[in-house]
């Protein structure tokens, strides 16, 4: 791996971390100890999509997860993959699961938004989400084929910016990707979920997109029909829509479903 890749991936795992601090940070109890609400079911094998994955990982610590673009993940179970829960940044991928005899009904657990994120320094002045039209933007989004890439396209063709889509310099494969090469400076902008931008703190400047063009956001949760524990995969779905579970999101960034 050449050493800008080696940067990438270390600053993935760095971003993730930063993540996963979020719960400890805002617990109320201001203690030391990862949180005051309790963890999830343990014994399940998760795959999580990636603007998701940090809560995961805080209310499940003990539990096996994959993360990944959902659609992605969702190829995985067809695939036959072993896995107990597909939680997903949209209905989408879980509803056709589902309509193939894969997953069973998939349930709404979260909702999220759409931000705009640059270097902090925001190096190409942008101050409004009609500013990524501008000459000289590097703009990073998701690939068409990913839920953060057909959200930001949505919200663009609503706010008639879709003259932004000529500064595309890279389609990512999902949405830790995009934060990646922002926070990098291989891009002065990109479109990312509220949650992840919360995770970020300092490292970025956020401007908000118009609630008039966001999309809705469905953030998902489904247990598996070939799942290896049944049981306590419909446990662990039960609990993200449980009181702890709600709370765990709600300190993430994600809006009640």
């Amino acid at each position: 791996m050449s050493p800008r890749g080696w940067q990438r991936l270390l600053l993935a795992v760095v971003l993730i971390g930063l993540g996963a601090l979020v719960v400890r940070e805002t617990s109320p109890s201001g203690s030391s100890g990862p949180t005051a609400i309790g963890h999830a079911p343990s014994g399940v094998t998760v795959l999580a999509a990636v603007s998701i994955a940090p809560a995961i990982t805080a209310m499940a610590p003990d539990d096996r997860l994959s993360s990944g673009n959902s659609d992605a993940l969702a190829a995985q179970v067809i695939e036959g993959v072993p896995a107990d829960v597909l939680v997903s940044a949209d209905l989408k991928s879980p509803a056709a699961l589902h309509a193939k005899g894969l997953a069973e009904v998939p349930v709404v657990i979260g909702h999220d938004r759409l931000v705009v994120i640059t270097p902090a320094a925001n190096p190409a002045r942008i101050h409004s989400v009609s500013d990524l039209q501008q000459h000289g933007v590097r703009l990073v989004i998701g690939t068409a084929g990913s839920p953060i890439g057909r959200y930001t396209r949505a919200a663009l063709a609503k706010l008639s910016l879709s003259g932004a889509l000529r500064n595309v310099v890279s389609n990512a494969p999902d949405a830790s990707t995009i934060t990646t090469d922002v926070v990098l400076g291989d891009a002065t902008a990109g479109v990312v979920y509220q949650s992840q931008a919360q995770g970020l703190g300092t490292k970025v400047k956020v401007i908000r997109i118009p609630a008039a063009a966001q999309p809705v956001i469905n953030d998902s949760a489904v247990a598996l029909v070939y799942a290896p524990h049944p049981a306590a995969a419909a446990a662990f779905v039960a609990y993200l829509l449980g009181p702890n579970g709600q709370a765990y999101l709600r300190r993430y960034g994600f809006l009640a479903p």
